[in-house]
């Protein structure tokens, strides 16, 4: 699509009131229609041929019921509209896959704050945005069942939608018992070419991003010292580098699967994970911090980095989130960088874990004390670090949307790259940032989605 779309309200009538299959556009834009040539309707996958005819309002499509009975389209809907080679187009049809109980809670109108953030930022963006999970997909009739906002209504329903125009994947079906028919729902909704993906994955493999960042030259210098974990002579090897490592599942998020092991001057072992909360354990002997661990990591693949001397505040461990994302011109842009400060003796600095969150001028001026020609210096530097990481990110995997991306600076001011997030939660962004930055975190990828589809 060449142009950009207008905002238009759908008002649906009966089919005694409009013909079966007839929709009527304003008539301001009715010169876009090549009346010699046959004319589609379309609404996410589905794709209809109608009649199409003007009418004289500004801004209003009117619709036949029998167009959209089987799909959750209401009168009042404002969304998108444009012409495109005879095609009448509304939307763009997001698609948000997620988890069953986000969409169960929404549907009960009680709408965690990612859904409830996106719905508000929607009020602009005007896209059909629904949510659905591996219970919600119709494989027989290839649709969707999705739970969406009604803004007419002012309420959370649940209705029928086509395979979407956009598949914004937040990671549903995650669950062991449940990766089986998710990966069937991704694979029919993606084998239909024109459906665009606004990240081309919803997951990192730890091992396989440092090992393929650490192919580019910009990126390189800021990575760890990482191995993967096969034994315990990996492991005895990396001791002899850092008497404090961090092991960590490869596919794990939100601070779960990272494990703290400390060697201590008696030759016992601390180590320490997060689960719903903070574990300790002591080991007096190598075999038993081994035996350990091999129970901890049983079926999972992880991989071992040395602690990075990071800087820390009341023995409480600092790093960042930063949300890097593309706007509605597909411009990428820094919306917010949040300090996270972990509780004293957490091995990680996840918001589950009881850290504290901070914007970060405020957490460097006002907790450290930095003055303001220190603080932007760093800022520079940060800058050009998540900018570089995230175009590597791209070059390897394919263009993304949005990226979370977590680092941390040590005592002597250097930046190291820890991981990054294909769906980040932007928690620590709404924990932390004023109400334009969160609602620019949450509107950035429905302006995105807009983009990539022609809207």
């Amino acid at each position: 699509m060449t142009e950009r779309s207008s905002l238009i309200k759908i008002i649906i009538l009966q089919d005694f009131i409009l013909d079966p299959r007839e929709i009527s556009i304003p008539k301001k834009v009715i010169e876009k229609i090549d009346f010699n040539k046959e004319i589609f309707f379309k609404f996410g996958a589905e794709k209809k041929e109608v009649n199409c005819t003007a009418n004289d309002t500004e801004d209003i499509i009117y619709i036949s019921s029998s167009l959209v009975d089987e799909f959750s389209v209401y009168s009042g809907m404002k969304t998108n509209f444009i012409i495109n080679e005879n095609v009448i187009c509304i939307g763009p049809v997001i698609g948000s896959f997620t988890d069953t109980t986000s969409v169960r809670i929404a549907s009960e109108q009680r709408p965690g704050t990612k859904l409830k953030c996106l719905c508000e930022s929607n009020r602009d963006a005007r896209t059909i945005l629904y949510f659905f999970s591996v219970n919600d997909f119709d494989s027989e009739n290839e649709r969707i069942h999705g739970t969406y906002y009604n803004y007419v209504a002012e309420r959370w329903e649940k209705g029928y939608f086509p395979i979407p125009d956009v598949l914004y994947d937040r990671g549903g079906g995650i669950l062991n018992k449940q990766k089986g028919a998710s990966q069937y729902i991704r694979e029919t909704i993606e084998k239909d070419e024109n459906v665009m993906r606004f990240n081309p994955r919803y997951y990192f493999d730890k091992w396989q991003v440092y090992d393929k960042l650490n192919r580019y030259d910009e990126v390189k210098k800021y990575l760890p010292l990482t191995i993967r974990y096969r034994n315990a002579s990996d492991l005895l090897m990396m001791l002899e580098k850092s008497k404090t490592l961090y092991i960590k599942d490869r596919v794990g998020n939100r601070g779960i699967g990272v494990t703290r092991i400390v060697k201590l001057l008696d030759g016992t072992f601390d180590l320490s994970y997060f689960t719903k909360e903070l574990f300790q354990e002591r080991y007096y002997s190598f075999e038993g911090l081994v035996s350990r661990i091999d129970e901890l990591y049983k079926g999972k693949n992880a991989i071992i980095q040395p602690s990075i001397d990071m800087i820390k505040v009341d023995e409480g461990n600092v790093d960042m989130r930063a949300t890097v994302q593309r706007d509605g011109n597909g411009n990428l842009g820094i919306v917010a960088c949040p300090v996270r400060l972990g509780k004293s003796g957490a091995p990680i600095t996840s918001t589950r874990s009881g850290s504290k969150v901070y914007r970060f001028e405020e957490f460097f001026m006002s907790i450290l004390n930095y003055p303001k020609e220190k603080i932007d210096g760093i800022k520079a530097k940060i800058d050009d670090f998540l900018i570089s990481t995230y175009k590597a990110i791209e070059d390897i995997y394919g263009r993304f949307g949005e990226i979370g991306i977590d680092f941390a600076i040590d005592k002597s001011g250097e930046i190291w790259f820890i991981e990054c997030n294909a769906k980040p939660g932007k928690d620590t962004v709404y924990l932390s940032y004023d109400k334009e930055t969160i609602k620019k975190a949450f509107l950035n990828p429905l302006e995105y989605a807009k983009y990539i589809a022609g809207y």
